[in-house]
Protein backbone atom coordinates (compact mmCIF):
# COMPACT_ATOMS: atom_id res chain seq x y z
CA UNK A 1 0.00 0.00 0.00
CA UNK A 2 2.98 2.35 -0.94
CA UNK A 3 4.34 2.22 2.74
CA UNK A 4 1.24 4.15 3.82
CA UNK A 5 0.34 2.82 7.49
CA UNK A 6 -3.14 3.79 8.14
CA UNK A 7 -4.25 4.02 12.00
CA UNK A 8 -7.78 3.98 12.97
CA UNK A 9 -8.18 6.37 16.27
CA UNK A 10 -11.16 7.04 18.05
CA UNK A 11 -12.00 10.37 19.83
CA UNK A 12 -14.92 11.40 21.93
CA UNK A 13 -15.25 14.98 22.84
CA UNK A 14 -18.84 15.13 23.55
CA UNK A 15 -20.09 14.66 20.32
CA UNK A 16 -20.14 11.88 17.43
CA UNK A 17 -17.02 9.44 16.82
CA UNK A 18 -15.01 10.40 14.42
CA UNK A 19 -12.21 8.69 12.39
CA UNK A 20 -8.63 9.99 11.25
CA UNK A 21 -6.66 8.55 8.97
CA UNK A 22 -2.85 9.32 9.08
CA UNK A 23 -0.22 8.30 7.24
CA UNK A 24 3.14 7.11 7.72
CA UNK A 25 4.50 10.04 5.81
CA UNK A 26 2.78 12.97 7.93
CA UNK A 27 4.25 10.90 11.28
CA UNK A 28 7.73 11.09 10.19
CA UNK A 29 7.02 14.45 8.80
CA UNK A 30 5.64 15.26 12.60
CA UNK A 31 9.02 13.52 13.88
CA UNK A 32 11.12 15.87 11.54
CA UNK A 33 9.33 19.48 12.15
CA UNK A 34 8.66 19.80 16.04
CA UNK A 35 7.09 22.96 15.17
CA UNK A 36 4.18 21.04 13.58
CA UNK A 37 1.35 20.84 16.57
CA UNK A 38 -0.10 17.75 16.93
CA UNK A 39 -3.72 19.61 17.04
CA UNK A 40 -2.83 20.32 13.54
CA UNK A 41 -1.39 17.42 12.25
CA UNK A 42 -4.13 14.94 13.68
CA UNK A 43 -7.33 17.23 12.08
CA UNK A 44 -8.83 18.66 15.67
CA UNK A 45 -8.19 20.85 18.62
CA UNK A 46 -10.16 21.26 21.93
CA UNK A 47 -12.31 24.25 22.71
CA UNK A 48 -11.15 27.26 25.01
CA UNK A 49 -14.51 26.47 26.95
CA UNK A 50 -13.77 22.94 27.68
CA UNK A 51 -10.19 23.56 29.20
CA UNK A 52 -11.69 26.51 31.03
CA UNK A 53 -14.61 24.38 32.22
CA UNK A 54 -11.92 21.84 33.42
CA UNK A 55 -9.29 23.92 34.90
CA UNK A 56 -12.68 25.59 37.01
CA UNK A 57 -13.68 22.14 37.56
CA UNK A 58 -10.51 21.42 39.17
CA UNK A 59 -10.07 24.01 40.94
CA UNK A 60 -14.04 23.27 42.43
CA UNK A 61 -13.08 19.95 43.46
CA UNK A 62 -10.60 21.24 45.08
CA UNK A 63 -11.61 23.74 47.40
CA UNK A 64 -14.58 21.31 47.94
CA UNK A 65 -11.78 19.18 49.10
CA UNK A 66 -10.29 21.53 50.86
CA UNK A 67 -13.38 23.07 53.12
CA UNK A 68 -14.85 19.06 52.99
CA UNK A 69 -11.32 18.00 55.12
CA UNK A 70 -11.27 21.50 57.34
CA UNK A 71 -15.19 20.81 58.39
CA UNK A 72 -13.97 16.95 58.86
CA UNK A 73 -10.88 18.14 61.40
CA UNK A 74 -13.15 20.62 62.73
CA UNK A 75 -15.74 17.68 63.34
CA UNK A 76 -13.32 15.27 64.83
CA UNK A 77 -11.88 17.72 67.02
CA UNK A 78 -15.07 18.74 67.96
CA UNK A 79 -15.79 14.98 68.52
CA UNK A 80 -12.49 14.86 70.56
CA UNK A 81 -13.90 17.35 72.55
CA UNK A 82 -17.42 16.27 73.52
CA UNK A 83 -15.55 12.57 73.85
CA UNK A 84 -13.60 14.58 76.59
CA UNK A 85 -16.33 16.26 78.35
CA UNK A 86 -18.06 13.16 78.55
CA UNK A 87 -15.36 11.44 79.83
CA UNK A 88 -15.43 14.29 82.71
CA UNK A 89 -19.09 13.93 82.90
CA UNK A 90 -19.24 10.19 83.87
CA UNK A 91 -15.42 10.75 86.47
CA UNK A 92 -17.80 13.79 88.15
CA UNK A 93 -21.46 11.24 87.92
CA UNK A 94 -19.14 8.98 89.87
CA UNK A 95 -17.89 11.18 92.31
CA UNK A 96 -21.25 12.21 92.85
CA UNK A 97 -22.74 9.26 93.12
CA UNK A 98 -19.97 9.00 96.04
CA UNK A 99 -21.08 11.56 97.72
CA UNK A 100 -24.58 10.48 97.41
CA UNK A 101 -24.51 7.86 99.32
CA UNK A 102 -22.36 8.94 101.71
CA UNK A 103 -24.47 11.67 102.11
CA UNK A 104 -27.68 8.99 102.45
CA UNK A 105 -25.61 7.23 104.81
CA UNK A 106 -24.96 10.10 106.65
CA UNK A 107 -28.68 10.75 107.02
CA UNK A 108 -29.31 7.07 108.06
CA UNK A 109 -26.93 7.15 110.66
CA UNK A 110 -28.41 11.01 112.03
CA UNK A 111 -32.41 9.33 111.65
CA UNK A 112 -31.25 6.28 113.72
CA UNK A 113 -29.67 9.00 116.43
CA UNK A 114 -32.39 10.89 116.04
CA UNK A 115 -34.31 7.95 116.57
CA UNK A 116 -32.39 7.20 119.61
CA UNK A 117 -32.89 10.51 121.10
CA UNK A 118 -36.65 10.78 120.75
CA UNK A 119 -36.61 7.37 122.70
CA UNK A 120 -34.30 8.89 125.57
CA UNK A 121 -36.82 12.19 125.41
CA UNK A 122 -39.89 9.61 126.07
CA UNK A 123 -38.24 7.92 128.74
CA UNK A 124 -37.24 10.93 130.38
CA UNK A 125 -40.68 11.83 130.39
CA UNK A 126 -42.42 8.74 131.37
CA UNK A 127 -40.02 7.75 133.80
CA UNK A 128 -38.03 10.88 135.44
CA UNK A 129 -39.96 13.45 135.06
CA UNK A 130 -43.02 11.81 137.56
CA UNK A 131 -39.87 10.71 139.63
CA UNK A 132 -38.96 14.38 139.88
CA UNK A 133 -42.53 15.16 140.45
CA UNK A 134 -42.82 12.67 143.08
CA UNK A 135 -39.87 13.20 144.78
CA UNK A 136 -40.93 16.60 145.05
CA UNK A 137 -44.12 15.80 146.36
CA UNK A 138 -42.51 13.36 149.51
CA UNK A 139 -39.98 16.19 150.32
CA UNK A 140 -43.10 18.39 150.51
CA UNK A 141 -44.84 14.95 153.04
CA UNK A 142 -41.50 15.29 154.69
CA UNK A 143 -41.33 18.67 155.43
CA UNK A 144 -44.86 18.39 156.55
CA UNK A 145 -44.28 15.95 159.18
CA UNK A 146 -40.52 17.69 160.06
CA UNK A 147 -42.80 20.88 161.03
CA UNK A 148 -45.52 19.09 162.51
CA UNK A 149 -43.16 17.56 164.95
CA UNK A 150 -41.27 20.61 165.54
CA UNK A 151 -44.75 21.86 166.78
CA UNK A 152 -45.36 18.40 168.75
CA UNK A 153 -41.91 18.67 170.26
CA UNK A 154 -42.86 22.56 171.22
CA UNK A 155 -45.92 21.26 172.92
CA UNK A 156 -44.37 18.51 174.52
CA UNK A 157 -41.78 20.84 175.88
CA UNK A 158 -43.92 23.11 177.00
CA UNK A 159 -45.74 20.74 178.91
CA UNK A 160 -42.50 18.80 180.33
CA UNK A 161 -41.42 22.54 181.59
CA UNK A 162 -45.00 22.80 183.21
CA UNK A 163 -44.16 19.30 184.74
CA UNK A 164 -40.57 20.33 185.52
CA UNK A 165 -41.80 23.31 187.70
CA UNK A 166 -44.52 21.50 189.51
CA UNK A 167 -42.33 18.18 190.38
CA UNK A 168 -39.69 20.72 191.56
CA UNK A 169 -42.34 21.28 194.56
CA UNK A 170 -42.54 17.75 195.29
CA UNK A 171 -41.19 14.76 195.68
CA UNK A 172 -42.02 11.52 193.59
CA UNK A 173 -40.75 7.83 193.48
CA UNK A 174 -39.37 6.18 190.79
CA UNK A 175 -39.52 2.51 190.23
CA UNK A 176 -35.92 1.16 189.97
CA UNK A 177 -37.10 -1.11 187.37
CA UNK A 178 -38.08 1.47 184.96
CA UNK A 179 -36.72 2.29 181.94
CA UNK A 180 -35.94 5.46 182.98
CA UNK A 181 -33.37 4.71 185.54
CA UNK A 182 -31.87 1.69 183.79
CA UNK A 183 -28.69 3.76 182.20
CA UNK A 184 -28.17 6.45 185.09
CA UNK A 185 -24.78 7.33 185.56
CA UNK A 186 -22.81 9.74 187.70
CA UNK A 187 -21.79 12.92 186.76
CA UNK A 188 -18.81 15.15 187.10
CA UNK A 189 -21.16 17.53 189.51
CA UNK A 190 -21.19 14.78 192.22
CA UNK A 191 -23.91 13.80 193.81
CA UNK A 192 -25.79 14.63 190.40
CA UNK A 193 -27.11 11.37 188.26
CA UNK A 194 -28.29 11.68 185.23
CA UNK A 195 -30.54 8.65 182.89
CA UNK A 196 -30.41 9.09 179.61
CA UNK A 197 -33.81 7.02 178.20
CA UNK A 198 -34.65 6.06 174.68
CA UNK A 199 -38.58 5.99 172.97
CA UNK A 200 -40.13 2.35 172.98
CA UNK A 201 -37.98 0.46 169.98
CA UNK A 202 -34.51 2.76 170.25
CA UNK A 203 -31.58 0.63 171.18
CA UNK A 204 -29.54 3.02 173.68
CA UNK A 205 -25.88 3.39 173.92
CA UNK A 206 -23.89 5.67 176.01
CA UNK A 207 -26.03 9.05 174.88
CA UNK A 208 -27.43 8.54 171.68
CA UNK A 209 -30.39 6.48 170.68
CA UNK A 210 -30.49 3.71 167.91
CA UNK A 211 -33.31 2.48 165.71
CA UNK A 212 -32.61 -0.38 163.13
CA UNK A 213 -35.89 -0.57 160.13
CA UNK A 214 -37.40 -3.59 159.38
CA UNK A 215 -37.79 -2.96 155.62
CA UNK A 216 -34.97 -1.47 152.68
CA UNK A 217 -35.21 1.25 150.56
CA UNK A 218 -32.46 3.40 148.95
CA UNK A 219 -30.34 6.15 150.57
CA UNK A 220 -32.66 9.26 149.81
CA UNK A 221 -35.40 7.37 151.24
CA UNK A 222 -33.60 5.89 154.22
CA UNK A 223 -32.65 9.43 155.13
CA UNK A 224 -36.36 10.88 154.77
CA UNK A 225 -37.33 7.49 156.91
CA UNK A 226 -34.52 8.58 159.78
CA UNK A 227 -36.07 12.11 159.85
CA UNK A 228 -39.88 11.26 160.36
CA UNK A 229 -38.77 9.37 163.38
CA UNK A 230 -36.62 12.31 164.92
CA UNK A 231 -33.34 11.10 163.90
CA UNK A 232 -30.83 10.83 161.04
CA UNK A 233 -29.08 8.06 159.69
CA UNK A 234 -26.37 6.81 161.80
CA UNK A 235 -23.35 8.54 162.17
CA UNK A 236 -20.03 6.59 163.49
CA UNK A 237 -17.72 8.99 165.90
CA UNK A 238 -15.31 6.13 167.53
CA UNK A 239 -14.11 2.23 167.68
CA UNK A 240 -16.76 1.93 170.52
CA UNK A 241 -19.60 3.23 168.75
CA UNK A 242 -18.68 0.78 165.59
CA UNK A 243 -18.41 -2.26 167.48
CA UNK A 244 -22.03 -1.66 169.10
CA UNK A 245 -23.52 -1.18 165.30
CA UNK A 246 -21.44 -3.74 164.20
CA UNK A 247 -23.53 -6.19 167.30
CA UNK A 248 -27.11 -4.72 166.16
CA UNK A 249 -27.42 -5.02 162.53
CA UNK A 250 -27.17 -8.38 160.92
CA UNK A 251 -27.01 -7.63 157.19
CA UNK A 252 -25.99 -4.83 154.70
CA UNK A 253 -27.21 -1.30 156.16
CA UNK A 254 -27.43 2.07 155.62
CA UNK A 255 -24.88 4.85 157.36
CA UNK A 256 -25.32 8.59 156.94
CA UNK A 257 -21.79 9.03 155.22
CA UNK A 258 -21.99 10.47 151.50
CA UNK A 259 -20.02 12.25 148.97
CA UNK A 260 -22.66 12.61 146.54
CA UNK A 261 -22.37 16.48 146.47
CA UNK A 262 -18.60 16.24 145.23
CA UNK A 263 -16.60 12.96 144.75
CA UNK A 264 -14.21 12.37 147.80
CA UNK A 265 -15.89 14.98 149.68
CA UNK A 266 -17.36 12.67 152.22
CA UNK A 267 -20.42 14.21 154.33
CA UNK A 268 -22.08 12.85 158.07
CA UNK A 269 -25.55 13.53 157.58
CA UNK A 270 -25.65 15.46 160.71
CA UNK A 271 -22.65 17.76 159.97
CA UNK A 272 -19.93 16.21 161.62
CA UNK A 273 -16.67 16.65 159.98
CA UNK A 274 -15.45 13.61 158.10
CA UNK A 275 -11.73 14.31 159.06
CA UNK A 276 -12.34 14.19 162.64
CA UNK A 277 -14.23 10.37 162.98
CA UNK A 278 -12.29 7.13 162.67
CA UNK A 279 -12.67 5.58 159.74
CA UNK A 280 -13.66 1.87 159.41
CA UNK A 281 -13.26 1.19 155.69
CA UNK A 282 -13.29 -2.14 153.87
CA UNK A 283 -9.85 -3.11 153.04
CA UNK A 284 -9.83 -1.39 149.19
CA UNK A 285 -12.61 0.26 149.93
CA UNK A 286 -13.54 3.36 148.93
CA UNK A 287 -13.13 2.12 144.88
CA UNK A 288 -16.01 4.16 144.03
CA UNK A 289 -16.97 1.49 141.39
CA UNK A 290 -19.57 2.30 139.28
CA UNK A 291 -20.58 5.67 140.74
CA UNK A 292 -20.83 4.53 143.89
CA UNK A 293 -21.10 7.47 146.33
CA UNK A 294 -23.04 5.63 149.27
CA UNK A 295 -22.15 4.25 152.62
CA UNK A 296 -23.20 0.90 153.92
CA UNK A 297 -22.35 -0.74 157.18
CA UNK A 298 -22.30 -4.84 157.63
CA UNK A 299 -21.30 -7.15 160.10
CA UNK A 300 -18.23 -8.55 158.65
CA UNK A 301 -16.83 -6.33 155.90
CA UNK A 302 -16.95 -2.74 157.62
CA UNK A 303 -17.94 -0.18 155.78
CA UNK A 304 -17.98 -0.33 151.65
CA UNK A 305 -19.30 2.61 149.26
CA UNK A 306 -21.84 1.56 147.07
CA UNK A 307 -24.50 2.80 144.40
CA UNK A 308 -27.42 5.21 146.75
CA UNK A 309 -29.98 4.12 144.45
CA UNK A 310 -29.71 0.62 146.01
CA UNK A 311 -32.12 -0.78 148.46
CA UNK A 312 -30.82 -1.76 151.85
CA UNK A 313 -32.07 -1.42 155.79
CA UNK A 314 -31.17 1.56 157.60
CA UNK A 315 -29.78 2.29 161.60
CA UNK A 316 -31.27 5.88 163.01
CA UNK A 317 -29.56 7.72 165.20
CA UNK A 318 -30.98 10.12 167.69
CA UNK A 319 -30.00 11.76 170.78
CA UNK A 320 -31.37 10.00 173.82
CA UNK A 321 -33.34 11.67 176.31
CA UNK A 322 -31.96 12.42 179.68
CA UNK A 323 -33.31 12.96 183.40
CA UNK A 324 -30.74 14.28 185.73
CA UNK A 325 -31.51 14.08 189.30
CA UNK A 326 -30.03 16.48 191.65
CA UNK A 327 -28.32 15.81 194.99
CA UNK A 328 -29.64 11.74 195.05
CA UNK A 329 -27.55 8.99 195.79
CA UNK A 330 -28.43 5.74 194.16
CA UNK A 331 -28.09 2.51 195.80
CA UNK A 332 -29.90 -1.43 195.53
Amino acid sequence: MDGAVYADLMFQNHGPQRQATLRMDDVENVNEDPSCTSEKNLGFSFPRWFLAGSVFLVVALLTLTAALLSYYLQVRSNLRSAEEEAETLRVNNSHWLAELEMAQEHGYWMQKNLSSLQREYRSLQETILPQLSYNQTQRQKDLQVIEQQRQDVRSNLSKLQEQYGSLRKKNILIPWTSNLLMNCMATAQEPDILCPFCPLGWRIFELSCYLLSGDAGNWDESRSWCRMRGGYLAVINDEDEQNFLEGLVNETTWIGLSDHHREGNWRWVDGTPYESTTWFWHTDQPNNDGDEDCVTLSPVSKWDDDKCSEKYKRVCERRADRLSLKGITLSN
